[in-house]
């Protein structure tokens, strides 16, 4: 006689194992892909900017800066503007996910900043188009700016928290990123610019409070207090609420 059904043995898929182990095998695969492509890109971005500073010994960092962040708009624009990359540096499921994409965008903002930051005209009271980041840098910088605090709650890694760290160091010490450079843009953003200001101010207050977490956290983040503080614009704590 045959077996009852539950019995007979079971047509192994293709690629051995069930359902389940082959769905964490591909997985694992995309994120081990993801991981190295955003490292690669990180890579890149440095070797771009030694290599552009080597040919630019004669310009001023002002402009050595302005130009590389010309040169990697076409580029990065593409990756920067989708909304996929934000939502891994902030809370991707895997720690080395977070952290890659964390450690692409510091790059960008160490390396070259003026593809986040927001110009403002000094005669008129807006955003100025003549730019190479333009008006694309407006949502790139409140995508930034949104994200730091956001991230710094839910981090509880100290691999994904270290260059988180980094991107906030490097973003605070953009003043056109948080719109306090001293030139008055349009009032919608520098409203929102003040409020994402506030809002990181009162995360790294609470992280501090908390005593940063387990696993290493603390480690990463006390030495990352003392220049976040002398970075911030002045006015900044009365503003978050005398966080």
């Amino acid at each position: 006689h045959a077996p009852p059904p539950h019995l007979k043995p079971q047509k192994p898929l293709k690629g051995g194992g069930d359902k389940a182990e082959v769905a964490a095998e591909a997985e694992e695969a995309v994120e081990r892909t993801l991981t190295s492509s955003l490292d690669a890109l990180s890579s890149a971005v440095a070797d771009i900017a030694a290599a552009h500073a080597a040919g630019t010994k004669g310009a001023t960092a002002a402009a050595a800066a302005a130009e590389l962040a010309t040169y990697l708009e076409a580029d990065a624009a593409p990756l920067l503007n989708d909304s996929a990359l934000w939502t891994l540096a902030e809370r991707a499921r895997t720690t080395r996910v977070r952290r890659a994409a964390r450690s692409l965008l510091s790059a960008l903002a160490i390396r070259a900043p003026g593809i986040f930051e927001v110009e403002v005209s000094e005669s008129l009271p807006e955003v100025s188009e003549n730019l190479p980041a333009g008006p694309a840098a407006i949502g790139r910088a409140a995508r930034l700016r949104a994200l730091l605090p956001k991230a710094l709650q839910t981090e509880a890694d100290a691999r994904a928290l270290a260059p988180l760290w980094d991107l906030m160091l490097a973003s605070m010490g953009r003043p056109r990123l948080w719109l306090s450079s001293g030139v008055d843009p349009s009032p919608g953003l520098k409203k929102g610019a003040q409020a994402d200001l506030s809002a990181l101010v009162r995360a790294v207050c609470a992280h501090a409070i908390s005593g940063c977490g387990a696993g290493g956290c603390a480690a990463v983040s006390y030495p990352s207090f003392l220049p976040f503080l002398a970075l911030l614009p002045d006015g900044t704590a009365a503003a978050a609420g005398g966080a």
